[in-house]
């Protein structure tokens, strides 16, 4: 079977998977919607409850093995800069190894960051604000600008993903790594990262909302790791 052959078959598992999924991703505005006229604490609550607790076992067992990835890259790059400055010696090998270290820390940490509320906030007031309006940003914002967003990349980059597998693309780099596809595979990683993120922060808003839990202080992740 040629590769692609291959691709295409994993192309369309992928596409069919993705629309299986996709409901989840509104399961969160279902329940707070029908929370509005009735209290469904059985089995919808606990979908929602579980989906949230899913997406941050997986957001956080990603981010735990992308740590790895940041020595990888200070000792790679420590020895390119003693190869080249110590003994004249540089390699694309080397550039390579640091840059795509570099991408995917950044891509497969995307998710944990939000996890952990990391990412810069331009809403000054949030901390500021009830945890119920608090709650309600965050919901509001996930539906109206994250989920969007993230499908917006996530199909832009089909084609753009789709041509480098299909002639294997290596590092643009003469000389450099192969694999350069998977690089760019990262680009859909962070869009399934920030949507089953997305999908938790909802979750645990709408939760907050209809008063079936307390809502986390402003950055509460930090504090705790802070203590």
């Amino acid at each position: 079977m040629a590769w692609t052959d291959v691709l295409s078959a994993a192309s369309l598992v992928l596409f069919w998977t993705a629309w299986i999924l996709f409901p989840l991703l509104y399961l969160p505005l279902a329940y707070f919607g029908l929370s509005l006229f009735l209290r469904p604490r059985s089995l919808l609550e606990n979908l929602v409850e579980g989906l949230a607790a899913a997406a941050d076992a997986f957001n956080a067992a990603i981010g735990e093995a992308a740590r790895w990835l940041a020595v990888v890259m200070v000792i790679v790059y420590a020895a390119t800069v003693f190869l080249r400055y110590v003994f004249a010696f540089a390699h694309p090998l080397l550039d390579d190894s640091v840059l795509y270290a570099h991408v995917a820390l950044f891509a497969l940490s995307v998710g944990v960051t939000l996890l952990h509320d990391g990412h810069v906030r331009v809403d000054v007031l949030y901390a500021n604000r009830s945890p119920r309006g608090r709650a309600a940003t965050d919901f509001v914002g996930v539906y109206l600008f994250l989920i969007p967003m993230a499908l917006i990349l996530l199909l832009a980059s089909r084609k753009f993903v789709g041509s480098s597998w299909a002639t294997l693309e290596a590092s643009p780099t003469g000389g450099g790594l192969p694999g350069w596809y998977l690089i760019k595979t990262m680009i859909g990683f962070i869009s399934v990262a920030l949507l089953s993120q997305g999908v938790s922060m909802a979750a645990r808003a709408a939760m907050t909302l209809t008063g079936a839990r307390e809502a986390d202080p402003p950055h509460a992740h930090d504090i705790h790791e802070a203590l």
